[in-house]
């Protein structure tokens, strides 16, 4: 994550320690036992992560190799050519929810699996299962910690509104703000800043006896009941209802503005597939692994020298940032990989572009492993892409660089920001 995007809103992407490409929040307490010092999110906080399908497409054969859990699965869905997936993580939370995830996996379609995702209790789960020898059995333990950190998630925290947009298709806190807002709007002849202000104030705190007072001389329904604000009001209210209510012109349902169905396994049924039957031929490697650390390093590598395939991708995310793995290190686990890649092998990065109501956008880009090949062992890759222009970064969204399509500003880069080096 660049750090232009890292200043706007406080929230950091992907820490150091593989946290599922999730935002993350600094923190002293540890919400789980073994959890890094940052709060983490076990499903992924990307929008668009189906923008990356143009580059994993032309991937070569071999394993998929990611960094975060969902992020994992997504971007191994999208590869036609991958022929195994390694799910690497720190986090106990992501890895919780990667090997819940990899056995729900099993369900013969996707309409079955969206059911055991959103909707079943656990005796489904239990009935998935049956019979068959798995993994990971699942526990009553396992689907209430999915209750409270898949199902749920999206109540508790604005950063996951991709899941709240897989289960619901829409940003049901938008919908709920709209509700309100047209409502309330109706106890107004004409709306301008100080009726917008009004509004906001009988949304959020008004107390409902002074409501009802107003409909009633206004003459005027609601098309909810008061019990439903108040309820709202007692649930919490979303962040975004802030820049909801101060600029109600430019408040919209994010599930309008982008195409979160793209390389999305939930709502494609041949990439659900892939997972199925990864999931059902064992080809699904969970491992909590810190890749920054040489000696869980080499014990991962070791891991792949027996698989004795190649790298179709390694999706390494944004960990090129300074906050995060940053260079030198970068580079030395890029490099690390190289003996199991072929020229056309393909690292896969993420940088953040852009934000709007509460919402981070992100660009996509990967490099050949033959362009990787051709940089010293210590090229500052995190210097490089932090020193990239916001605009440039954003315009290389979907793009794959290699030795006959250098990236921008290549190799006079430096010059950019000389006073950084």
């Amino acid at each position: 994550m660049a750090k232009r995007a890292k200043n706007q809103i406080g929230i950091l992407i992907f820490l150091l320690l593989f946290t599922s490409c999730a935002h993350v929040i600094k923190q002293k307490a540890k919400a789980e036992a073994g959890e890094p010092e940052f709060s983490t999110f076990a499903v992924s906080t990307e929008m668009e992560i189906g923008k990356a399908w143009p580059i994993i497409e032309k991937a070569p054969k071999g394993v998929f190799i990611s960094v975060g859990s969902e992020r994992s699965f997504r971007g191994f869905s999208m590869d036609k050519n991958a022929t195994a997936l390694y799910v690497l993580d720190i986090s106990p939370k992501v890895l919780r929810f990667a090997t819940i995830n990899r056995e729900l996996f099993l369900a013969p379609d996707l309409q079955a699996y969206r059911n055991l995702r959103f909707d079943s209790d656990f005796s489904a789960w239990q009935r998935l299962q049956n019979g068959r020898k798995v993994e990971h059995l699942l526990s009553q333990d396992d689907f209430s910690w999915w209750q409270n950190n898949v199902r749920d998630v999206y109540v508790k925290d604005r950063y996951n509104l991709p899941e709240m947009l897989n289960r619901y298709e829409t940003d049901t806190n938008y919908q709920e703000y709209i509700k309100f807002y047209k409502g309330f709007k109706n106890l107004f002849t004409k709306v301008g800043p100080k009726e917008q202000q009004e509004i906001a104030k009988i949304i959020l705190k008004e107390p409902l006896e002074n409501i009802k007072k107003r409909l009633t001389k206004a003459n005027i329904k609601l098309p909810f009941s008061l019990d439903e604000l108040q309820a709202w009001r007692e649930r919490g209210k979303d962040e975004c209802y802030d820049q909801y209510l101060k600029h109600p012109g430019f408040a919209c349902d994010v599930a309008s503005i982008i195409n979160f169905k793209l390389g999305n396994y939930l709502f494609d049924e041949v990439l659900y597939k892939r997972l199925h039957k990864a999931a059902v031929n064992k080809k699904i490697f969970i491992y909590q692994v810190n890749l920054a650390e040489d000696a869980e390093l080499l014990l991962f590598l070791d891991k792949i020298k027996a698989a004795k395939e190649n790298i179709s991708v390694l999706d390494l995310d944004n960990t090129y940032f300074q906050d995060y793995i940053g260079d030198p290190k970068y580079m030395k686990i890029v490099n690390a990989f190289s003996q199991f890649s072929t020229d056309n092998s393909i690292l896969l990065a993420m940088s953040n572009i852009s934000e709007f109501m509460c919402t981070q956008f992100q660009s996509y880009f990967g490099f050949r492993y033959s362009l990787i090949r051709s940089l010293e062992s210590s090229f500052p890759f995190g210097s490089y892409i932090e020193s990239l222009p916001g605009k440039i970064v954003a315009h290389m969204d979907q793009k794959l660089y290699d030795l006959n399509n250098l990236p921008p500003y290549w190799p006079t880069w430096p010059e950019l920001l000389p006073e950084k080096f």
